[in-house]
C-alpha cells in the first residue's frame, strides 16, 4: 500500500509552488468503506456559513486506489482535487474550484485534475469493481441477467431489462468480495 501522508506532502508541496492558497486541513485519512468514490474532502471543525478561514478540512482517500501497482501521480491528482476544495469558494465544482483545476493542469501535465474520475484512468476494471465493492447482487431467476447495487431497490416495481419478469435473487456481499444468498423474491403475473 501506498504511503498516502509523502503523496499528500507532494501534493501540498506542488500547491505551494504555484501559489495556491489552501485551507487548514488536519488530516488525511484512508477511507475503507467507500465504494462510490476516490476521495472526499469535509470540514471538521466549523460549518460551510463559517468564514473560510476559521474552517478546519479532513480529506479521505479510498484505499482501492492506495494499491502499488497505481501509479502515484493519479493517486495525487486525487488528493490535489481534494485539497482544492479546501480553497476559498471551492467546496463544490464551480467556476472558482475548476480555474484552480485548469491552473494545476496547466502547470502540471502529469496529473489530470476533473471533477470526476473512471475506473479506466486507475487501470481497474469497472465490472470487477462493482462486484467487489457493491453491497448487493441481484440477478434475474429467470434469464440470469445480473446487476450490483448499493441499496435494494423496490422490487414491486422493478422488472428485468431483458426478459422483463420480476423473479429476483439477491445476493449480499460478505465483504470480502464473496456473494451469499440474501433472499429470493418471486413475482408471477399472468
Amino acid at each position: 500500500m501506498k504511503n498516502l501522508n509523502r503523496l499528500f506532502a507532494i501534493a501540498k508541496s506542488n500547491l505551494d509552488s504555484i501559489g495556491i492558497e489552501y485551507g487548514d486541513i488536519v488530516g488525511i485519512v484512508v477511507n475503507t468503506r467507500a465504494k462510490s468514490r476516490w476521495g472526499q474532502c469535509k470540514i471538521v471543525n466549523g460549518t460551510q456559513r463559517n468564514e473560510w478561514f476559521d474552517q478546519e478540512f479532513e480529506i479521505n482517500i479510498s484505499n482501492r486506489i492506495l494499491d502499488d501497482n497505481i501509479d502515484d501521480d493519479k493517486v495525487i491528482s486525487v488528493i490535489i482535487h481534494e485539497i482544492l476544495h479546501t480553497c476559498y469558494g471551492c467546496m463544490n465544482h464551480g467556476r472558482k474550484w475548476k480555474e484552480l483545476a485548469d491552473l494545476v493542469n496547466d502547470c502540471y501535465s502529469c496529473y489530470r485534475i476533473e471533477t470526476t474520475q473512471s475506473c479506466s484512468y486507475f487501470g481497474l476494471n469497472a465490472k470487477e469493481e462493482r462486484a467487489k465493492y457493491s453491497t448487493y447482487k441481484i440477478q434475474c431467476g429467470n434469464c440470469h441477467n445480473e446487476f450490483y447495487r448499493n441499496r435494494l431497490f423496490n422490487t414491486n416495481t422493478c422488472f428485468c431489462g431483458k426478459c422483463k419478469k420480476q423473479n429476483w435473487q439477491i445476493y449480499k456481499n460478505d465483504n470480502n468480495g464473496n456473494y451469499r444468498p440474501y433472499k429470493s423474491i418471486y413475482k408471477f403475473s399472468f
